[in-house]
Formats: structure tokens, C-alpha cells, sequence
């Protein structure tokens, strides 16, 4: 069961959000005042939204914007018209993540507030001794109970999770995080510290970026705090890495497989660079090579040419056989063009 909001345009919808709190927002590319690309903007420049679910609505003739939409940090996309059943299942993933995290974020916060609370009354009631030994052991026993419960929402996690202290060693995580770096709990147990588990993921060559500079690449990681990025696996799998500074001065990561997200990108990229016709690459990939390439020209002083073909009376094929024979004619062609150059 969802409650709904609507709004008309970006500006409104931004405006809806500063007033009130949603748990995820299905935003249109194309709107009136405020296109959906910069209220998407607007919406990850502000640090309380800035992991606020985001589902984009494109229309088939909008997939050229999706890779900037994903860039910029939406979370998914459903095209029109929109499969209802597909749409849900989409935002119960992203929500079921969101829920997740707020949990963690939630417990977190009830923990502090109880150890502050228990530190006041033992405090307070230090001169009898026995009562304080009482409420310390319940102090213990809902501190573990509550540590439980805070394992049991890392462990229902679809992403990886890892909980390092001030000395950058590990405390919390849970299984998807060791199945990401393909480890075992033996090969990283807790008390293990950062570098040493990025060392060992390292030498198993499980990230393709790590293979050949390992000392480089363990030097970068450890200094991705307070922001993303994105890492290919060995198995062709892609991981996106989130880590954040806790205030305590350790360390919080979180650790997603991209890797269908990657290809639905590759995917739009490829296609927002060719023809839908021939296959060919269509007028905007040519000009950025053109570019390219009379820059090299300048700066080598070497020769350019440039061909320009034209299919002789193919005005008179459409007029005489029509514009389904005119589009298989120019799919031989360009097959043939294909086969015979680079």
C-alpha cells in the first residue's frame, strides 16, 4: 500500500520536499517548468536527499538522457508506458535497501541514547553498589540484544556492509560484503584491518583495476571517504563502493553489485550513438571523432580525408517501390559499407 503525492512540474515537486518527508520519488524526464534531469540535479545537491530513492519515467525517444540521469544519481528508470507490476518491483527494491539503512541508522541512534541513559543512572546510583551491578548487566544485556537485532538488519542487507573503527579495523559486516571481495569470514575476521583486507583482495586479483599496481590501487581505496566509486571484478562483475566517515572517526562502507545497471548503460550509451535504421553510427558520434580527428590533424600535420557517399536515384526507388524498399536498400548498403572498412 502506497500513498501518493503528485506534483505538476520540478519546481513544485522540489518544494513538496522541503515541506514534507517521502520515502521514495518517480520523477519524469520531460516536465513543464523544471526538467526531471535538474530537479534530479537539485535533489543530490541537497545533502538530506542525497540518498532519497529516485526512480526515473522515460519515454522510448528520452533514452538518450538515462546515462546522464544514472550519472547524476537515479537509482532506476521504467519506460511508457509503465508496467505496473514492473514499476513495483522496482520501488520495492529500492525501498526494501532504503529501509534497511534507516533501520541500521535508527538502531544506531536507540543505542547511543540508551548507553547515555544507562551512564546517567549508574551515575546516580553508584553509592549503592548492588543496584548499579544490576542495572550494568541490563545495560550488557540489552546493549547485546540490540546488537542482535542490528545484525540481523545488516545481514538482510542486498548490499555489502562493513563497520570499521577510528584504527580503520573491522567490526560489523555481514556475508554479501565477504561474497563481493570473494572472501571467506577465515580470510578477513573481524579485528582485520582495512589495508590488510584490501591486500587480499589484491593478490586474488579479484578487481580488475588492482592487477599490476596493487600498492596503488590498496592507496586509493583507502582514501575514498566520503564519496563513490566504481570497481570491475575479474568474473565481469561491477561494484559500486560508498564509504563515510562515522563520528566516532572509524569508517562505514557500503559495497553494491552495479553490474545490471552497467549494462542497461552500456546498453543506452550504444544505442544513443547509432542509428536505429542501419546500425551505423549516427551524426553525433560522427562529429565527436571529427572532432577528434582534425585535432590530431593540426597537432601531426598529417593528412585528413573526409568521403561523402550518395546511393544514385534513391529518390526514384521510394517513389517507385516505396519507403519500406528505400530502408532495406540503405540496411544492404550500409552492411556492405560495414564489411568493407574498419
Amino acid at each position: 500500500h502506497f500513498v501518493v503525492s503528485t506534483a505538476e512540474g520540478g519546481m513544485q515537486a522540489l518544494a513538496m520536499l522541503a515541506d514534507n518527508t517521502f520515502d521514495i520519488v518517480l520523477l519524469d524526464i520531460m516536465m513543464p517548468d523544471f526538467s526531471g534531469i535538474e530537479t534530479l540535479r537539485e535533489i543530490r545537491a541537497n545533502p538530506l536527499w542525497q540518498y532519497l530513492p529516485v526512480i526515473m519515467v522515460t519515454a522510448k525517444d528520452e533514452g538518450d538522457t538515462l546515462p546522464e540521469c544514472l550519472e547524476i544519481g537515479a537509482n532506476d528508470y521504467v519506460s511508457k508506458p509503465v508496467n505496473i507490476s514492473i514499476l513495483i518491483a522496482r520501488m520495492r527494491s529500492q525501498l526494501s535497501r532504503k529501509w534497511a539503512m534507516d533501520a541500521i541508522a535508527h538502531t544506531q541512534i536507540v543505542l547511543e541514547e540508551r548507553v547515555e541513559e544507562r551512564t546517567d543512572e549508574l551515575q546516580t546510583s553508584i553509592k549503592n553498589l548492588k543496584q548499579g551491578v544490576i542495572e550494568r548487566d541490563q545495560a550488557k544485556f540489552e546493549s547485546k540484544r540490540a546488537k542482535t537485532r542490528l545484525m540481523d538488519a545488516i545481514q538482510s542487507l542486498s548490499d555489502g556492509f562493513a563497520l570499521f573503527d577510528a584504527d580503520h579495523r573491522l567490526q560489523l559486516t555481514n556475508d554479501k560484503f565477504y561474497e563481493m571481495y570473494e572472501l571467506s569470514p577465515e580470510q578477513a575476521p573481524i579485528g582485520s584491518s582495512y589495508e590488510e583486507i584490501l591486500r587480499k583482495v589484491a593478490e586474488k586479483h579479484v578487481i580488475t583495476e588492482a592487477v599490476g599496481r596493487e600498492n596503488l590501487w590498496i592507496r586509493e581505496q583507502l582514501d575514498i571517504i566520503d564519496k563513490e566509486s566504481e570497481e570491475s571484478t575479474a568474473n565481469g562483475r561491477w561494484i559500486r563502493i560508498g564509504q563515510r566517515k562515522t563520528t566516532e572517526g572509524g569508517l562505514v562502507g557500503i559495497y553494491s553489485d552495479i553490474t545490471t545497471q552497467k549494462k542497461n548503460e552500456e546498453i543506452l550509451r550504444e544505442s544513443s550513438l547509432r542509428d536505429h535504421l542501419t546500425g551505423l553510427y549516427n551524426r553525433r558520434h560522427f562529429m565527436k571523432v571529427l572532432e577528434v580527428e582534425v585535432d590530431r590533424w593540426r597537432r601531426y600535420e598529417t593528412t585528413l580525408s573526409l568521403m561523402v557517399l550518395d546511393i544514385d536515384f534513391f529518390k526514384q526507388i521510394n517513389d517507385t517501390y516505396g519507403h519500406e524498399a528505400g530502408d532495406q536498400l540503405l540496411q544492404i548498403m550500409s552492411t556492405q559499407m560495414a564489411e568493407v572498412t574498419r
